[in-house]
């Protein structure tokens, strides 16, 4: 036999709330909707490669450049302001960018003959330094062909060459023209001190002079032949140019690549929309979880029985035997806990509709009944009448008209017969009300439900879901205590708001029902008798009726009263 009896009350578990405040962990969120991670995930790289194929193929190709070490040319050091810098690391980056100017792409455009624009060039081509501080320059150039990818990497290289040429010479020959003043000068000078000279024969001054003058003339004549000799040497100021390969393989589409990236890109989506949904609809998943919400015990748990109609009043009567041995085990607990606040009044409720509520009062009251109790079952949910209309008594009297106090509490009751023998008190929803909230609130609904407690030794009340309308709080207010009917599946955020609303009632919360449980439930143990599901022929008919306004809680052959025709409730 499972334990389905009422769990020991204690504080909530350590952790629990917090756990469940912080959400599921990612794995765990991930596996719970793994099979849309799964298709997403899926879905997203048959996209990315179906996609990838729509592009259309780029091959790409690239030249190098390595360039002259700028240290070692006269014509690159600062003081000549030639090309640039001639510190390296700042040189070929400066050269990177020059490959890519207007100036370079314009000279390559020219070299193609024109085939290509230089604007189209500036999207095609891209010149980077290979490495740290390194003198090594790739120029990479993308086209529809591989052949004409590796024709434009080599022209816009050769095209780079022929203008750094054309500058460097250019600007040695302006640098040499600069200084051509001051030789011309320097060259009248030595005129002019040399005719002094002739007509002072002898005069050491004037030829030391000549002397000092001729060596200026010669560093400057010399300074123009460094010049002139370092631009030639540098040339195009590369050292060697190997040409681009005419690649095999278009770069785009990768659709591998493509469609792997989209893969992740749809796993991440997904990952992140699990979690995210598994964080704000996590749910009752076993027994133990309410608990960790509302810090109070389970009471029972009621298995899926999945034979059983509950929408009709003789499913009800009918579950099988593991069912009604649920209940029996639920009403214990119950009992016991209403024993220690000494109290014989409980509510039955549940977070939203669904949750089995109305079952779960009606199978209580029927258990206490055939138990021997003098119980009475209350369908205070006047907005939705559930109990009222599975017994089938809408259009009698009850609960509405008993605390208007124009009926007594014998005249607004009905029976439901628990077994041949047995009749189950009932007072219906009765009829409808324009202002529940008010009904709830007022005197008669506290006096009609003072009279139903001095009339049975046990009252139980089916309301309306706590979340769903106010008037179950105010219900609550007047009852020992409350029960909570939490269904598999049901939302932990809706357990966190139950307990945020009976904060503010002062009946309390006695426990919780697992209801629609998948494990295993009770058993049924034979002592020897055959014995139904309902309790048929569990027990003698019990006799006793109570006098004056009381009700008959057997159906004695033969007898009058209270006793229910055969044909139905009464």
């Amino acid at each position: 036999m499972s334990s389905t009896i009422a769990e020991p009350p204690g504080e909530r578990p350590a952790g629990a709330e917090q756990h469940w405040r912080q959400g599921p962990s990612l794995l765990a969120a991930v596996w719970r909707h793994r099979a849309l991670v799964a298709v997403t995930t899926v879905l997203a790289g048959l996209a990315g490669y179906g996609l990838s194929q729509l592009q259309p193929a780029e091959y790409e190709a690239t030249s190098q450049l390595f360039l002259t070490d700028p240290r070692h040319r006269a014509v690159l050091r600062g003081d000549s302001g030639l090309v640039g810098d001639g510190d390296s690391s700042i040189y070929a980056p400066q050269q990177a960018e020059f490959i890519e100017s207007h100036t370079v792409l314009e000279e390559a455009a020219a070299l193609l003959g024109g085939r290509l624009p230089t604007a189209d060039l500036e999207r095609q081509v891209d010149a980077a330094v290979l490495g740290e501080r390194s003198l090594i320059i790739g120029v990479t150039a993308t086209a529809a062909a591989p052949q004409g990818a590796a024709e434009i990497a080599n022209t816009v290289a050769q095209a780079y060459q022929q203008v750094v040429e054309r500058t460097v010479e250019s600007r040695a020959e302006t640098a040499a023209a600069e200084l051509e003043p001051a030789r011309e000068e320097l060259r009248q000078r030595i005129a002019q001190l040399q005719q002094e000279a002739a007509a002072e024969p002898g005069n050491i001054v004037l030829e030391g002079q000549v002397q000092a003058v001729a060596q200026q003339l010669l560093n400057l004549e010399a300074r123009v032949q460094e010049l002139m000799l370092d631009a030639s040497l540098f040339g195009s100021g590369v050292e060697v140019f190997e040409e681009a390969v005419i690649p095999d393989d278009p770069v785009r589409p990768a659709s591998a690549r493509d469609s792997a990236l989209a893969a992740l890109l749809g796993l991440g989506v997904a990952t992140a929309y699990a979690y995210r949904v598994s964080a704000h609809s996590q749910v009752v998943e076993n027994r133990t979880d309410p608990r960790a919400i509302l810090g109070v015990p389970l009471l029972g748990e009621i298995p899926a029985f999945a034979d059983a109609d509950g929408s009709t009043l003789s499913g009800q009567l009918d579950l099988d035997a593991v069912a009604s041995e649920s209940y029996q085990f639920l009403l214990a607990s119950i009992e016991h806990e209403l024993e220690q606040l000494g109290e014989s009044s409980l509510l039955i409720t549940g977070a939203a509709p669904g949750d089995g509520k109305t079952t779960t009062a009606l199978q209580l009251a029927m258990s206490a009944s055939r138990d021997g109790r003098r119980v009475v079952l209350v369908d205070t949910d006047i907005r939705g009448q559930g109990l009222t209309q599975l017994l089938g008594v809408q259009d009698r009297t009850g609960l509405t008209e008993l605390a208007l106090s124009y009926l007594d509490v014998d005249e607004s009751v009905h029976y439901l017969p628990v077994s041949e023998e047995l009749l189950l008190p009932v007072v219906a929803a009765g009829g409808r009300v324009e202002d529940p909230g008010g009904f709830f609130r007022g005197p008669g609904f506290r006096k009609a439900v003072h009279r139903i407690k001095d009339e049975a030794e046990l009252v139980i009340l089916d309301s309306s879901p706590l979340l769903a309308v106010a008037d179950t709080s105010v219900i609550a207010e007047q009852v020992g205590g409350v029960v909570l009917v939490v269904n598999r599946g049901a939302a932990l955020a809706q357990l966190e708001q139950v307990r945020e609303r009976l904060a503010f009632v002062s009946s309390p919360l006695l426990g919780y029902v697992y209801n629609r449980s998948e494990q295993p439930a009770v058993g049924t143990y034979d002592h020897g008798h055959e014995t139904s599901a309902n309790g048929r022929g569990l027990r003698e008919p019990v006799r006793d009726v109570k006098a004056g306004n009381g009700w008959a809680r057997t159906r004695t052959p033969g007898a009058g009263g209270r006793g229910r025709p055969k044909d139905g409730i009464r």
